[in-house]
């Protein structure tokens, strides 16, 4: 971690306007929050052309603007400390004794884009909220399936009753109250769906305590400023399809990897059983030691990167 803070205030020294100092000052009194944004900007950085500040210190406006050619968009950094996460899952941020029941972030999330609506209105751009938190076993929270929940709301298993016989007349289907959906809302009054937090164009969601994070997206259906998914083409994002102002939910996602072809499957079944063989041989086929077991895995973290790449 501590290479990408200093990559992080080597390029807030380059910026001027006392972006530094600002930095600086964030991260004696809130740590946490300071390396998130560091974090972010560095996740960032590796997916467009170009990031800069977006708001002048003292003046809170989003953290970033990022350009992607002629294209532009604004992001404003949030983070998920690890005491809120454990508080809202009920997950302690150390090693399980063995299987639990836990709660998802979907309320967590729904309340940060309450909050930081205003921030990103009155922009020229669309403007994203990048959620991160440090708290590495809140990692199933992050899953694709679970995020899908913030778009559609906590879903539920329900059928219609014969109140005459008390037997089912339908047969189950999933269901919503979309009470903690973040982008879309019931109107009461009219009876219709209608879209909320429109300043919002839509989100980037990732544990960042993971030795890659896993960046997933979340796009808002009706924005004021819709955001292009292909301007972070190696991100994947969820969006709800069109059907949902007529009550029907489902969501679709976009940029997702590709898995590699047959071509490249045969090939890194090659490479590893070669550096496996090889690892064998330098080392005895009983080989058991810390270190010769952290060899390896850097071998195999090496060969995942390189099938990373070849899938991009």
């Amino acid at each position: 971690m501590k290479p990408k803070l200093d990559c992080h205030v080597q390029w807030l020294v380059q910026q001027k306007k006392g972006y530094e100092a600002k930095w600086k000052r964030l991260f004696s009194s809130d740590p946490e929050a300071a390396t998130c944004e560091a974090v972010a900007r560095y996740i960032l950085a590796a997916n467009v052309d170009c990031v800069q500040p977006a708001d002048d210190p003292g003046t809170g406006g989003p953290d970033f603007v990022c350009f992607v050619g002629k294209n532009k968009f604004y992001v404003e950094v949030t983070c998920l400390t690890v005491d809120a996460v454990t508080k809202a899952t009920g997950i302690q941020n150390c090693q399980p004794s063995g299987a639990s029941n836990f709660s998802l972030l979907t309320d967590t999330i729904k309340y940060e884009c309450g909050s930081k609506a205003a921030q990103c209105a009155n922009l020229d751009a669309p403007c994203l909220l990048f959620l991160g938190t440090f708290h590495f076993w809140s990692m199933s929270c992050f899953e694709r399936c679970y995020l899908e929940q913030c778009l559609t709301g906590s879903t539920e298993i329900s059928w219609l009753v014969n109140p005459q016989t008390g037997n089912a007349a339908t047969a189950p289907v999933h269901s919503t109250s979309l009470n903690n959906s973040v982008f879309v809302r019931p109107d009461g009054e009219k009876r219709q769906i209608e879209p909320a937090r429109k300043t919002i164009s839509g989100m980037l969601i990732a544990n960042m305590a993971l030795k890659e994070p896993q960046v997933n997206g979340l796009l808002h259906p009706d924005a004021a400023r819709p955001f292009d998914p292909d301007l972070l083409s190696r991100i994947p994002f969820g969006k709800l399809t069109q059907e949902y102002s007529k009550g029907s939910f489902s969501v679709t996602w976009v940029n997702m990897p590709r898995p590699p072809g047959p071509f490249w499957r045969a090939y890194y079944a090659v490479v590893f059983a070669i550096k496996f063989n090889w690892f064998k041989l330098r080392h005895g086929r009983n080989a058991a030691s810390p270190e010769q077991f952290k060899e390896a895995q850097r071998e195999i973290d090496q060969m995942s990167r390189e099938e990373r790449e070849m899938r991009r």
